[in-house]
């Protein structure tokens, strides 16, 4: 659904919004549906939500990440979309970054696991998948709100949310040599279809060993050891597993 209108203040969001979940109710929390965006100072997140229709949006200017400011940016994206403008990068970030807060709110399972510390390996894998499945597929929801993504290159490549988890995730499936588009529908399935997502690390751990060996049964033991690669928290540790399932029968056959 196309903005009909620039994005002046947040009275402008929550009404778009509000006719965006009348119009994608499965992109919401069923029985809740989207509620209201609240603007944020001094946060350490871009964008934020609590998984039941409620949004939080940083005003704040990150200048690690190309004095990228998550509030300016995304009304300014959106009203680029309404005038029928192309984007910058940044702003165009601020799109897949709200579609990643969105695809939150469609995680069927995330109250399993909501109330975990952001360290915990559920969080950081659950974290993983959703930035993974949203950045592989914002380019369709701009085309949904009537826009043309034109920087999906570098988005997939220097997006500035979760980029070390991303950067070793995409190390993995590179050493079990997947191509990443091969995942991205079944984690989809998994990320808004889970209904506990308690199992995450050994569930989509047997997921990409499925896609690695080509076989829909007898992964069990391939799935443990790409659970291990997920679990490991420090990227030298992950970098080296990974390499290391190059070795591992079930691979190599």
């Amino acid at each position: 659904m196309k903005p009909s209108r620039p994005m002046l203040d947040v009275k402008d969001l929550n009404d778009w919004m509000g006719s965006l979940a009348n119009n994608r109710p499965e992109w919401f929390r069923e029985g809740r549906g989207y509620m209201a965006t609240e603007i944020v100072e001094g946060e350490k997140y871009f964008m934020a939500t609590n998984g039941s229709g409620n949004f939080f949006l940083n005003d704040a200017e990150f200048h690690a990440a190309n004095g990228f400011l998550p509030r300016r940016d995304l009304f300014s994206a959106l009203s680029q979309v309404a005038a029928g403008n192309h984007l910058s990068f940044n702003e165009e970030y601020a799109i897949e970054s709200w579609w990643h807060e969105i695809n939150h709110n469609r995680q069927k399972g995330l109250h399993s696991i909501s109330h975990r510390k952001p360290d915990d390996i559920r969080k950081v894998v659950m974290e993983t998948v959703n930035q993974f499945v949203s950045r592989h597929t914002y380019a369709d929801f701009m085309r949904e709100i009537g826009g043309q993504a034109r920087h999906v290159d570098r988005v997939l490549a220097d997006g500035y949310g979760y980029r070390g988890y991303l950067s070793r995730f995409n190390a993995l499936l590179e050493a079990l040599g997947i191509d990443p588009k091969d995942m991205v529908g079944v984690l989809q399935d998994y990320n808004f279809e889970s209904l506990d997502m308690t199992r995450i690390v050994d569930e989509v751990g047997e997921a990409i060993a499925r896609q690695a060996t080509g076989k829909d049964k007898g992964v069990k033991t391939a799935g443990k050891d790409v659970a291990r690669v997920l679990r490991a928290l420090k990227k030298k540790e992950f970098l080296e597993l990974a390499q290391q399932l190059k070795s591992k029968k079930w691979f190599r056959t």
